[in-house]
């Protein structure tokens, strides 16, 4: 099994099913970076009143995002525990 992990192409299902990374090729990444790159060029280069203060914010890429759903589904198992343990809800919407 071993083995044919290691030979599989980055581009297979498996590969950006286990690594959320690989589902952007290198283009992908080297145009979001541009994009923000853009976008933080126009922000500096608008009048200081017309601007926020904070600079934009780059693209969540997919492993971000991957990242944020596991911290997501483990926020809301802790809840769930957590409300087991104080009887908190239950089967009638308490």
């Amino acid at each position: 099994m071993a083995l044919l992990w290691q030979h599989l192409p980055d581009n297979s299902r498996l590969a950006k099913a286990q690594y959320p990374q690989l589902r952007w090729s290198t283009a992908d990444y080297m145009l979001w970076r541009i994009e923000h790159q853009l976008r933080c060029i126009a922000w500096g280069m608008a009048d200081k009143k017309d601007r926020s203060t904070e600079p934009p914010e780059p693209i969540k890429t997919p492993a971000q995002l991957a990242e944020l759903e596991r911290h997501r589904a483990n926020a809301l198992e802790a809840k769930e525990e957590i409300d087991k343990i104080l009887g908190i809800g239950g089967e009638d919407g308490d």
